[in-house]
């Protein structure tokens, strides 16, 4: 049975790592003993353990003080390899037959690949960026390629020049003379790996990315998005991806385009009529979505019913990418039978074929995806052939079986002796290992210069923080000072409102009293009432005679 180690920055956060862990999955249903080393993992199952390390820590800052602030904003990442770890003291990656790199960058350095193919290890890389052929960018970004490009120092200051310079040569050096096996998921990034001069053209092999096919499928009949779509819905357009800031990621291209849409009065009137509208997905900063037709962001989508729900009810995905690989939504779009409208970018041709299950505009032309997208919003003949060309659109290729089976094809190429029927098994491994490594000397100056002033800046922010934290002390203080002479005016309003209480009370007490007097008195006043009637009706005839005389006397 084959032994294989996967090694990704992340197991399963991102597209890069979401693609690593689809091929791991792929190769356990072939029953290969596929476990992954991560520096960090969101999963908690037995196959994952990660690699910790101080050292880690200490580049981190340096990218952070160093690096990221000479960048502009949403920028994409650019990564230095400043630390070695021994990797083979991981019980894993120690066993394992074929050590499959995926996105290393932050992670391990060309001198830690060296050691695995010096160790007699079988290292095959996929490709998910352009980091392992430049000096430290991770995607070059334009059309045209120039030396500055290629080494990646016009993404970072002229003071980083030296170290992007060192980074590129020492990739060049180290990876011309390994065997080094590169997966490439789409042809794109095959033509640029041969050409970077890093890797040999011969060990360049193009494998799209998997997906589970089980999961990702058109709706059928019945389910919500198809009766929605049925129902005559609005056109709703959706564009995502990790993080909606990253400037390669055409967010800003698309708002274009869309401006140019609303030029147009009958594509404006739908979309203040609500009939054509868009929905975002991934991380975005509060308040950012400044786009001319009803937009909705749904957040971060983090189960795959999420992202098959989303992809099943819309019109169609943007994908308005300015660099990019085989990127994972548009794969994932097609399978759920909604068609693309995108640059052509990349990897992306190579899943979407223009006029049958999307439209491509050329890399970076606004104007014509703009075209595009109003054309598409506005003939409904086209959305309905389009929708059922990417339902129609053949997946085979791209399922997880598919890409196993050609990567293990692959192992087998260049691996012979071997054995899918011998009964080992991976040993066991801790779910984190903590590892001691070493700084890179050329690197050196750089992370302690770092060091020192996240130092200052964590001593200046404790000292702000004490700071603040007594000044609201002091407010505290203050404000129970003002409750306590509050509390006192109240108190002795309230013994004065008592006081008050307390005479009302006697005072109700003496009225009750007079109150009992008088109904005593009232009790005799119609005792003697009563007996007066008694003894006026006793003594009436009396009465009557005595009337009677009375009136005779006066009339004689």
């Amino acid at each position: 049975m084959k032994l294989v180690t996967h090694l990704s920055y992340w197991d399963k956060a991102g597209g890069a790592a979401v693609a690593a862990w689809r091929l791991h999955e792929g190769m356990q249903r072939f029953g290969v003993e596929s476990r992954m080393v991560s520096r960090r993992r969101i999963s908690q199952g037995p196959d994952v353990s990660s690699i910790s390390s101080d050292l880690f820590e200490a580049a981190d800052v340096f990218f952070q003080r160093r690096v990221r602030p000479t960048q502009p904003p949403g920028a994409t990442l650019f990564s230095f390899s400043p630390t070695t770890i021994p990797l083979m003291e991981h019980p894993w990656i120690a066993a394992a037959d074929v050590v499959h790199l995926h996105q290393v960058s932050d992670f391990i350095s060309p001198e830690d690949i060296e050691q695995l193919c010096a160790s007699g290890k079988t290292v095959f890389w996929t490709f998910h960026s352009q980091w392992a052929y430049t000096g430290g960018c991770h995607y070059v970004g334009g059309v045209r390629r120039l030396p500055e490009d290629w080494q990646g120092t016009a993404q970072v200051a002229e003071r980083l020049h030296p170290l992007v310079l060192m980074e590129l040569e020492r990739k060049k050096r180290i990876f011309s003379r390994s065997n080094i096996q590169v997966i490439a998921p789409c042809e794109w990034m095959a033509r640029e790996a041969a050409a970077s001069g890093v890797f040999a053209p011969e060990n360049i092999h193009v494998v799209p990315y998997g997906i589970d096919l089980a999961v990702y499928s058109p709706a059928t009949a019945g389910m919500p998005a198809a009766q929605a779509r049925e129902e005559k819905s609005p056109v709703s357009l959706l564009f995502g991806c990790q993080n909606l800031t990253e400037r390669r990621k055409g967010y800003q291209e698309l708002r274009e385009a869309l401006v140019l849409c609303m030029s147009d009065p009958i594509f404006a009137e739908a979309a203040r009529e609500g009939q054509i509208c868009l929905r975002t997905f991934g991380w975005k900063p509060v308040g950012e979505m400044d786009l001319p037709i009803p937009v909705t962001h749904v957040g971060v989508l983090d189960e795959e019913s999420e992202v098959v729900g989303i992809f099943r009810s819309s019109s169609a995905f943007v994908c308005p990418t300015l660099d990019d690989n085989l990127p994972n939504v548009v794969m994932e779009s097609l399978a759920c039978g909604c068609p693309v409208v995108a640059f052509a970018t990349g990897g992306v041709p190579d899943m979407v074929k223009h006029d049958q299950n999307g439209l491509l505009a050329p890399q970076g032309d606004v104007p014509e995806l703009a075209r595009l997208l109003k054309d598409f919003c506005l003939n409904e003949v086209l959305r309905t052939r389009l929708r059922e060309g990417a339902a129609a659109t053949d997946l085979t290729r791209w399922s997880l079986e598919a890409q196993a089976s050609h990567i293990l094809g692959l192992y087998d190429s260049v691996r012979p002796d071997l054995k899918s029927n011998d009964t080992r098994r991976m040993p066991a491994a801790p779910a984190e290992l903590n590892l001691d490594g070493r700084i890179l000397p050329q690197f050196a100056t750089e992370i302690a210069g770092a060091l020192v002033e996240e130092r200052r800046f964590l001593k200046s922010s404790a000292a702000a923080t004490a700071a603040a934290q007594n000044q609201k002390i002091r407010q505290a203080e203050d404000r129970i000072a003002r409750l306590k002479q509050e509390s006192d005016a109240k108190t002795t309003k309230v013994a004065e409102l008592l006081t008050e209480l307390r005479a009302i009370r006697a005072k109700l007490k003496q009225a009750n009293q007079m109150k009992k007097q008088l109904k005593v008195k009232l009790i005799g006043s119609k005792e003697k009432i009563r007996t007066l009637k008694q003894h006026i009706a006793k003594n009436r005839p009396l009465f009557q005679r005595i009337w009677r005389f009375l009136r005779r006397s006066r009339k004689s």
